[in-house]
């Protein structure tokens, strides 16, 4: 598939799919020029013969240049099949999954950054990938590739704002805790989720990634291609580096503005020393309804009968 009007991250314009037409298992490879197809085709069909002891007999594709080359055709030593031009019906399975991919891609991909793309396509072939279909019965592709059902309690919505935590070997004292992502899908080789940062432009692996699927926060192309519009609380989507963001005055001056916030909020009222006498006051009974809530939802507590021979411990 290809070339794109919008070069992927990593400066990729073009999608080769490999697919299995029993399993209808695909693999999907991001390249910068056509040229490229050769190469990745043995290091494709290297990894298919090792993980099933089995060799690909046929391979089937369109006349396509990349395809016909002296090399790829020194070097199979498959049977090939060509499809008559301008009949793409001939190779209706890859067609019809080329149209699956880019459909659900154009949905997942929603007012993200075109040059996200790469990274859309990629964790749209690994989800069809566990989707049933009918072609096979009912079942899954990884599952007929496999032979056992995928675990998918893992998956999680794409394009949603992530936390990942910052561990220890790279966080100095003064520096946040988490850093602020947008989640982009799977990575095959890891047990972990792949995130995008804004404010470096790099991919991240991360096996410690929390999501805002609760509150709905996905993330719209105005806030990653205009970082002067964005609210205050998305300090990490910035035109500073990364350094001027971490630094002390940075977050200095977040707290301070929240601090501010807050307290005109809560507007002019003396701290209550008791229930009774923030009772009388809404904004305290909010503040407590609030934080109620979320010790809730969090499952911070678990409800048990008082038991006379233990000691009960108390909450500020």
């Amino acid at each position: 598939m290809g070339p794109f009007q919008v070069k992927y991250l990593g400066g990729a314009s073009y999608v080769l799919i490999f697919i299995f037409d029993l399993s209808l298992m695909t693999f999907g490879y991001l390249l910068e020029q056509k040229d490229q197809t050769f190469g990745m085709f043995k290091e494709f069909k290297a990894f298919v013969e090792n993980e099933t002891n089995l060799r690909i007999n046929i391979l089937i594709s369109d006349n396509g240049g990349e395809y016909i080359s002296n090399e790829f055709n020194e070097f199979c030593a498959i049977k090939r099949q060509f499809t008559i031009p301008y009949t793409p019906q001939q190779n209706g399975v890859a067609e019809r999954k080329i149209r699956s991919i880019m459909d659900m891609a154009r949905c997942m991909l929603g007012n993200l950054p075109k040059f996200l793309l790469g990274e859309v396509v990629n964790s749209t072939i690994y989800t069809l990938n566990r989707c049933p279909t009918k072609a096979i019965e009912g079942k899954n592709p990884y599952e007929v590739w496999i032979g056992q059902k995928p675990k998918i309690s893992y998956l999680r919505i794409f394009g949603y704002e992530a936390f990942s935590i910052i561990v220890l070997e790279k966080k100095k004292i003064l520096d946040d805790k988490f850093k602020k992502l947008i989640f982009m899908g799977y990575y095959s080789q890891h047990k972990g989720y792949r995130s995008y940062s804004p404010s470096v432009k790099v991919m991240f692996v991360s096996r410690d990634v929390k999501l805002n699927e609760d509150f709905g926060d996905s993330y719209s192309s105005e806030v990653l291609e205009e970082p002067s519009k964005l609210p205050m609380w998305l300090d990490h989507i910035s035109d500073k580096s990364p350094k001027e963001q971490n630094s002390p005055t940075q977050r200095i001056t977040i707290s301070m503005t929240l601090h501010k916030s807050l307290v005109s909020n809560i507007k002019v009222h003396n701290e209550p020393s008791n229930f009774k006498e923030a009772s009388k006051h809404s904004c305290w009974m909010d503040a407590m309804k609030e934080e109620y809530e979320d010790l809730m939802k969090n499952g911070i507590w678990n409800l048990v009968s008082y038991l006379n021979t233990r000691n009960m411990i108390g909450k500020k």
